[in-house]
């Protein structure tokens, strides 16, 4: 059953807004373990319910379903660059894009991002959904933050601001992360910052070609 606060005279009430942050954290936990280990498709909210100790009827109160809870749990996923004010320090394009770059595959929150890719891999022939939630909550705002990146590189002239910065940001997701990450998928990752070092020289040296293309 779910935990509820229980006011003086022993009646049950709202919860406290920590004990209530306490059963969200707890119910996102064992969701995510949920979907991790059983897929999209065969987790379910009744059993997701029983074991975070809550209603079925708080879940869907509180994220609509499963696939609101799955929609968090992408959320989560999305590792935080740090500032872009973080990268000034270092004197060229390349060293900047891959000190940004290996933000996305160290941690916790990397490791949880290429678990949830593989359920969306696994399934996205049967939950065509689940592909617009990373497209719509992973992969834009990736590209936002990358964005902001590339605007500091125009700024500070380390690259030709050829194209706007959301555009160069997706151009970087598609050549670079992209293919660092099919290595993580695949096991073959034992040393990503080198890939990635690979990757952005080639990104680099290709950029005012590309740039050229996408005018025209």
């Amino acid at each position: 059953m779910e935990s509820e606060a229980v006011n003086p005279q022993g009646r049950r009430g709202r919860p406290t807004p920590k004990s209530a942050e306490a059963r969200n954290q707890r119910i996102e936990a064992v969701a995510r373990e949920a979907f991790t280990r059983q897929g999209y498709a065969r987790a379910s909210v009744d059993d997701i319910a029983r074991r975070a100790g809550v209603a079925k009827r708080t879940i869907y109160s509180l994220y609509g379903g499963k696939a609101g809870l799955f929609e968090k749990l992408i959320g989560q996923t999305a590792s935080p660059l740090p500032d872009a004010q973080a990268f000034e320090h270092l004197e060229s394009a390349a060293e900047v894009l891959v000190a940004a770059a290996l933000a996305l595959f160290i941690g916790e929150t990397a490791e949880l991002g290429l678990k949830v890719l593989r359920v969306v891999i696994a399934e996205a022939a049967t939950q065509s959904e689940l592909v617009g939630q990373v497209q719509m909550n992973g992969r834009q705002r990736v590209i936002g933050q990358y964005a902001e990146v590339f605007a500091r590189l125009f700024a500070r002239e380390l690259l030709k601001p050829a194209m706007g910065p959301a555009r160069a940001a997706e151009l970087f997701i598609d050549a670079v992360v992209g293919g660092a990450m099919m290595l993580r998928l695949s096991g073959a990752d034992q040393d990503i910052k080198a890939k990635l070092e690979n990757l952005v020289d080639l990104f680099v040296a290709g950029y005012s070609h590309w740039a050229a293309k996408d005018r025209r």
